[in-house]
């Protein structure tokens, strides 16, 4: 990147007293997608508005010149895409590098439960499926392939008819933060939730750096199908080694059996990354999402959990992965994993 003197027109902090873990995370999405889309345009030129910026460990700038809801309209089209399968594709996670069945993986958790659930902020062109591999096992998988979603027109939510940046707050909705919602029409006023043009960007790229799973479990019986990890990191640019590392988890491994195996597995993974990292990611919250009697038309939050770890957890976890791996088998019906 080079050296940039002017002062930025959006400026990130790690330690913004506002942001919650979720925000926090979403920083890291921002910085994964910034140096991925560096590779593809390396120089400002290359980009709307001579759009630039710098990354450290708990920064991020962001410069440009002109209108700003071009070049950040520019940039929100480059970081989510969607693929020639249909499957929704984050520039920030090297999505050419990613197996098929992690981006399924992804692609599932992210149209049937958490962000992007609700037909209004994700547009579906029908059921696709993809067969894979698993144990030499064939299984078929489906999804509702993608033709647009949200984020990718994100610009003029937060800018003017004129394309500048809103100065006051904007309101937010649940598939920026998932729960975000007006509790009743006549307290709009009182519970609606606002968020400054950083915020709500912060919150923007967060499911770039969440981690997803399936859920299995004979205890929840079908009740829990995803979970949605969300680490509590402090360093954006060591998260951004150690999430690309979890691209190349094997199908099996992307089952878990709820909240605390979906907690535990990330914290383990993250902990024996290649990325050297004195300040080990050692806490996450996990939310499991799935069908329950309450709410049968949609998947809904079903436990919401701050899993934390430490090297005899993680040890031990370990032990346990490698007695107890995930495994497919294919009774007369389907095939399973479990």
């Amino acid at each position: 990147m080079s050296s940039v003197k002017k002062s930025p027109q959006l400026h990130f902090n790690l330690s913004e007293p506002n942001f919650t873990i979720l925000h926090c995370l979403g920083l890291a999405g921002l910085a994964m997608s910034l140096k991925q889309i560096e590779k593809q345009y390396p120089l400002p030129a290359q980009r709307p508005g001579k759009l630039n910026w710098c990354v450290d460990s708990r920064n991020i700038d962001l410069y440009w010149q002109g209108q700003d809801s071009l070049a950040l309209d520019w940039l929100f089209k480059e970081s989510f895409k969607i693929d020639q399968r249909g499957l929704i594709s984050f520039t920030g996670l090297n999505p050419e590098s990613m197996p098929l069945p992690t981006q399924i993986v992804n692609h599932q958790c992210l149209t049937n439960s958490s962000f992007l659930q609700h037909n209004k902020f994700f547009k579906s062109g029908g059921v696709a499926s993809e067969s894979i591999t698993v144990d030499e096992i064939p299984i078929e998988v489906k999804y509702k392939r993608a033709v647009s979603y949200a984020h990718q027109n994100f610009a003029p939510k937060i800018c003017d008819p004129q394309g500048n940046l809103y100065q006051e707050p904007i309101q937010i909705v649940s598939w920026l933060y998932p729960g975000a919602i007006v509790r009743h029409a006549a307290a709009e006023k009182s519970t609606k939730i606002e968020e400054t043009v950083e915020q709500a960007i912060a919150l923007l790229y967060a499911p770039v750096a969440c981690i997803y799973y399936l859920v299995r479990s004979r205890i929840h019986n079908q009740k829990a199908q995803y979970a949605v990890v969300i680490p509590v990191i402090t360093n954006l640019e060591s998260y951004a080694l150690q999430r690309l590392e979890l691209n190349h988890l094997s199908y099996q491994e992307l089952y878990v059996t709820g909240t605390g195996d979906a907690g535990l597995k990330s914290l383990y993974y993250l902990a024996t990354s290649q990325t050297t990292d004195p300040n080990k990611i050692q806490k996450c919250k996990v939310i499991v999402y799935g069908t329950f009697t309450w709410s049968k038309q949609q998947k809904v939050r079903g436990d919401v959990k701050l899993i934390k770890s430490t090297v005899a957890v993680n040890h031990h976890y370990q032990l346990i992965h490698h007695l107890f791996p995930n495994r497919a088998v294919k009774p007369k019906k389907k095939v399973l994993l479990l």
